[in-house]
């Protein structure tokens, strides 16, 4: 059983403990949501949502191979999926959240040529080896190794982290659902470098961008999939 087709109908069951394809309620999300909101300090404000997760816990069953949660819960099952929307649109999407997020990002595909961070996937005993120590690994390898551009690059990026010198959030925009739903196509870089580039001559600005410099993040947060957000 170490492929998911492996699985027979009776065990679906177990694999949604951990990654719930079919209502998104898994222990993965429970964790992360209480974890957060304690880090935040957004649970004192919502501990009806903390004591309905694990409300949660204490009421499911499984139902012909499936997890299925009492009906008396129903109120704590929604309230877990708003509770989730509200953590995205004020913490998780927040712009100092994501330009760190995008910095992060920044340094660990800099520093992969040498590391071999991305090869790690492949390898259980490599990838559980994978925690918040690799920033620092990244500016120790820099360190002992000075000349290795990729490394060095990589490791100003994690200094800028270190003292909240993070990506800026130029603009964002809400898109109307009625928009989304007449043939609405996400807003890519390359037509913001394009436009900018165009209107230099307008606007009296000689800095000219390109791709690289511009991180366009497109994000729907709603309950779940049709009703919902699947992130």
């Amino acid at each position: 059983k170490t492929h998911w087709s492996g699985w027979t109908a009776k065990d679906q069951w177990q694999l949604q403990i951990v990654a719930n394809v079919t209502n998104g309620i898994d222990v993965d999300k429970l964790d992360y949501l209480m974890r957060d909101a304690l880090s935040v300090g957004v649970c004192g404000v919502d501990r009806t949502v903390i004591h309905g997760i694990r409300r949660l816990l204490d009421h499911c069953k499984v139902v012909h191979g499936e997890i299925c949660y009492s009906q008396e819960i129903q109120d704590d099952v929604a309230n877990m999926y708003h509770f989730r929307a509200y953590m995205h649109h004020n913490i998780y999407q927040h712009p100092a959240v994501k330009g760190a997020e995008y910095m992060v990002v920044a340094a660990l595909r800099l520093a992969d040529p040498v590391l071999k961070i991305s090869s790690k996937i492949n390898s259980v005993e490599d990838y559980v080896t994978l925690d918040d120590r690799i920033l620092c690994t990244i500016t120790e390898r820099a360190a002992a190794e000075p000349s290795n551009a990729q490394l060095q690059a990589a490791a100003a990026v994690v200094r800028r982290l270190e003292v909240q010198e993070l990506f800026h959030c130029v603009a964002e925009a809400d898109v109307l659902q009625q928009v989304l739903g007449n043939g609405y196509k996400p807003l890519k870089a390359s037509e913001i470098v394009a436009k900018h580039n165009r209107s230099r001559s307008s606007v009296a600005c000689s800095v000219q961008i390109s791709e690289s410099d511009v991180v366009v993040h497109n994000m729907k947060v709603d309950y779940w999939r049709s009703v919902g957000c699947s992130c």
